[in-house]
């Protein structure tokens, strides 16, 4: 979704097209902020969850981008940053989901000339956005606390432990309040690939601003190089 006022992106994860869903994917976009006209493509999920919001609802030309061109141009974008997102960190196809949230996230932290320099993020909250950035996939340390940290003890050291940065933990309408989403190095294990591995939510992080470090692509490209070397 692409608030054109504020040119923030943002993507929901709807169980299904069904009307309630879709309308609740709206709602969470939208949070506390008021909506004058909603634009899409006119599918009927979309009409009923306009009409049970009550907003303004234009429809685009069935299977034209002439008019809905801004919102083709960023879907594409979203597609290929995250497919850029997943190549560079090492990650396999089966996180798309995580790395096209983060992706969706991340183009409201840049600046842009049609907002006069400022960033979505600002031009949608009306102040800057000054918690940590740092790539999809990239080696950070974090710091948990309760039960689950007697889970990583034996992982832990003086920087916290290691993990691998997904994003931010958005809420409704796009706001941020310090928890970022991380994966534990731990976590993976290479002899049970079918594993679901848990996304930790998390306050405390640290990234070495020095070096950055890609585990799952150090992994991905070490991994191929054996291959190579074993048929070659």
């Amino acid at each position: 979704m692409l608030d054109v006022g504020t040119m923030f992106t943002d993507v929901g994860p709807a169980k299904s097209k069904s009307a309630m869903d879709s309308e609740l994917t709206l709602r969470e976009h939208v949070g506390d902020n008021v909506v004058t006209r909603f634009f899409s493509d006119g599918s009927p999920e979309l009409k009923k969850a306009a009409s049970e919001v009550r907003w303004v609802h234009e429809t685009s030309t069935a299977n034209g981008t002439e008019t809905n061109g801004l919102m083709e141009i960023t879907s594409r974008s979203l597609k290929e940053g995250t497919a850029a997102a997943l190549y560079a960190s090492g990650f396999n196809h089966s996180w798309w989901p995580v790395a096209l949230r983060f992706i969706a996230f991340a183009f409201n932290l840049f600046s842009k000339k049609v907002l006069g320099g400022l960033t979505p993020f600002e031009a949608r909250h009306g102040t800057p956005f000054t918690w940590k950035f740092a790539e999809f996939g990239r080696l950070i340390f974090f710091k948990t606390h309760g039960p689950a940290a007697k889970a990583f003890k034996k992982f832990d050291s003086t920087k916290g432990i290691p993990g691998l940065f997904l994003g931010w933990d958005v809420q409704p309408g796009g706001t941020f309040h310090g928890d970022y989403c991380v994966a534990a190095i731990s976590d993976f294990d290479a002899a049970n690939n079918t594993k679901r591995i848990p996304i930790h939510r998390v306050k405390e992080i640290v990234i070495d601003n020095a070096t950055a470090i890609f585990p799952m692509r150090d992994a991905a490209d070490k991994f191929e190089l054996e291959i190579r070397e074993t048929h070659s």
